[in-house]
């Protein structure tokens, strides 16, 4: 920032006479000179928006000196001219209604940090604009950044208690689903196996029997995901090196996408082994491949890649269930049709889908699922999208320290 121009002309300050001041006076006024300068928020004197007078706090918000603001015009104060016009224009509209003015606004120090302000003004001369304002300024950098704070946190803690809640209903929901369709899928079995022996398989009874066992199937699968985003499936975490687990989902993962998609698998070297359950992490990659393949309309290139990362502090703060430390790194990532800001923060609630209105396919548990799965492993998940942009999902696992041998199954 260049040194503050000369707008002002410096003011003289007034002596009076000794034989108008008595000694008592004098000492009053060294007090309050005392009280102005040593006072722990920053005080200053202004006429026609020129600094006449700051104290010592004054100098250290700013990083200016005395001797560089007193005598200057105040719009050295401030980062742009719509903030110093802003104050100027609010600060007297307050004062010609209520005697005092006070407004948020920035100022930009001498090193060129913005700070916050909260300044507040007050007339010397109510009856004389021309005669000054006395000020005070209050940093407020520091408070604005803990209400963002906490603000962030609480409306962590609200979904928290919502993904909670849900799961609870859902796993509620599964199990009871889970009784009906394990009585319906043995009846078709039965009746299947009956009807074998006396139709052929192209027979059109034996075929609808053979469907409705397929939608059965497709019926459990769905329940595995309740129970799996409700916490409720049984599990068994081991030690896993998730390069080789992905490596042998090679064959399986091209039957989830269509002939136009380019799939690309890729693994770095050195990936920390990791503790979770093998099933759900293969669940993990097949609903990120079938969603990005989803998105793709027009193919394209989709990349699997796994690769090691080390999850800093400034991470472990925007996401509360990561942990500092080495990661092993899953990125699904396609050149499709990315995911609307508006959508984007309801990705990972249950239920939700952006397919539901437009195709009708899509039981909003995919993402639900896959959030479920990873924080149960103590990791998250990042997200980078746009509109027709594509979508790349970072699913980030602590890595294990245990000297047990890892396995991909």
């Amino acid at each position: 920032m260049a040194e503050p121009s000369n707008l002002g002309k410096s003011i003289p300050v007034i002596q009076p006479s000794d034989t108008s001041v008595t000694a008592e006076q004098e000492r009053e006024l060294r007090k309050l000179r005392n009280l102005f300068l040593g006072a722990p928020v920053g005080i200053g004197l202004v006429a026609n928006r020129c600094l006449l007078d700051v104290n010592r706090r004054m100098c250290q918000m700013i990083g200016y000196t005395r001797e560089e603001l007193i005598g200057h015009n105040a719009r050295v104060l401030y980062p742009t001219d719509q903030d110093y016009n802003y104050v100027g224009v609010e600060k007297y509209r307050q004062i010609d209604e209520t005697g005092t003015g006070t407004v948020e606004t920035r100022w930009q120090r001498k090193d060129g940090e913005i700070i916050n302000i909260l300044l507040s003004s007050t007339l010397l001369d109510s009856a004389d604009h021309a005669a000054g304002v006395t000020f005070t300024a209050l940093d407020i950098t520091e408070r604005q950044r803990a209400a963002v704070e906490r603000e962030q946190l609480e409306s962590q803690l609200r979904q928290a208690r919502k993904m909670e809640a849900m799961g609870q209903l859902a796993s509620g929901i599964a199990h009871d689903f889970n009784n009906v369709l394990t009585a319906i899928l043995g009846s078709l079995e039965m009746v299947r196996s009956d009807l074998r022996g006396r139709l052929s398989a192209d027979d059109v009874i034996y075929n609808h029997v053979r469907q409705a066992e397929d939608a059965g199937l497709r019926a459990a699968q769905l329940t595995r995901q309740l129970l799996a985003f409700g916490r409720k499936q049984h599990i068994k975490p081991d030690l896993i090196n998730l390069d080789l687990l992905v490596g042998n989902m090679t064959q399986l993962l091209p039957s989830l996408i269509r002939a136009d998609i380019r799939l690309d698998v890729t693994c770095a070297d050195d990936i920390p082994p990791i503790r979770a359950d093998a099933g759900q992490l293969e669940q993990v990659i097949i609903n990120l491949v079938v969603n990005a393949r989803d998105a793709m309309p027009q193919g394209g290139k989709l990349v699997v890649h796994v690769s090691r990362a080390d999850i800093s502090a400034a991470q472990v703060a925007r996401y509360p269930e990561a942990s500092p430390g080495p990661h092993a790194i899953l990125t699904v990532s396609d050149p499709g049709t990315g995911i609307a800001p508006e959508a984007l923060e309801h990705i990972f609630e249950p239920f939700f889908s952006t397919k539901l209105g437009d195709t009708g396919t899509g039981a909003g548990l995919g993402l639900a699922t896959v959030h479920s799965i990873v924080k149960r492993c103590g990791g998250h998940i990042e997200v980078d999208t746009a509109p027709g942009q594509g979508s790349t999902f970072r699913v980030c696992l602590p890595a294990c320290d245990n000297t047990a041998t890892p396995t991909a199954e």
